[in-house]
């Protein structure tokens, strides 16, 4: 069955905005229509309501909107930027990002903006919170370790564990719908001595065993039966003897073995999307 997908889909630098589309690429919905840019959005988990990043007020805050489009709200103060959120599994509450003190920690706010809480207190970065299914673990991303990998804690910030060791950049956790697996990007460098070789390739963990490859790609987020992962899709060439160049070139769907093998059952799917279409996020 076709659900609906939210993206961002940027036409210039100067503004990005919201859309939704069904996952047979039909459909096509513009949420969030505002001259500033929005980005991030995150499923309600009852499918009625829309989290996002956005810079229309000023700097970057959290807002909801319902699916259509209307009652635009604003969670978070601008005491620092926020950005990157994330639907408690029942709907309560919503994980952000915010730079209150020169660097990005995890915050946890009421879906009414009321309650604010510090999950994360690190003197580095940490980024990109995700909800266990059962809402009793985020996942988030931090280089506190000196690059970054992926993290997970208890939903009150206690009990922080590295899940992974990579010396390359780990970003976009996402759990699979049974809580058993951790999607996540990843950098790999043909030359890891020059950055202009790096492009994403999505990865799945589980509870045993390391990392597996999947196929290139960013931004990962698990269909709701668990079959497949949605992703940004890239395109590189090579632009020079020293460096590469990747563009973004819409959402694809691939389908990741269970088995613990690298690499999908299929190929990418182009046809859902076309053009700088990112950070794709499933209604459940």
């Amino acid at each position: 069955m076709a659900r609906r997908i939210a993206y961002v889909a940027s036409f210039n630098t100067a503004s990005a905005e919201i859309y939704t589309v069904r996952s047979d690429g039909t459909g096509i919905v513009r949420v969030a229509n505002d001259l500033a840019r929005d980005s991030d959005p995150a499923w309600s988990p009852d499918g009625t309501r829309i989290a996002f990043t956005s810079e229309r007020d000023g700097g970057r805050a959290i807002y909801v909107v319902n699916e259509d489009g209307s009652d635009v709200k604003r969670l978070t103060p601008f005491t620092g930027e926020s950005f990157h959120a994330a639907w408690s599994p029942d709907g309560t509450r919503i994980a952000f990002v915010s730079v209150r003190d020169g660097n990005p920690d995890v915050y946890v706010v009421n879906a009414d903006g009321s309650g604010e809480l510090r999950l994360t207190n690190n003197p580095t970065i940490d980024t990109d919170p995700a909800w266990s299914p059962d809402g009793t673990r985020i996942a988030f991303s931090s280089d506190r370790a000196g690059n970054h990998d992926i993290y997970v804690m208890s939903a009150d910030g206690s009990g922080v564990t590295r899940v992974n060791n990579n010396p390359t950049l780990d970003r976009h956790p996402a759990w699979s719908p049974d809580g058993s697996r951790l999607a996540f990007s990843s950098s790999i460098c043909d030359d890891p001595s020059r950055s202009g070789y790096c492009y994403p390739v999505v990865w799945v963990v589980g509870p045993t065993g390391p990392p597996v490859g999947v196929d290139p790609g960013d931004d990962p987020d698990w269909s709701p039966d668990g079959r497949k992962i949605v992703v940004t899709t890239f395109a590189c060439e090579r632009v020079g003897y020293y460096e590469i160049e990747c563009s973004i070139t819409g959402l694809g769907l691939l389908a990741p073995f269970t088995d613990g093998t690298s690499g999908s059952r299929e190929t990418w799917d182009r046809r859902l999307t076309a053009g700088r279409h990112s950070q794709p996020t499933w209604r459940r």
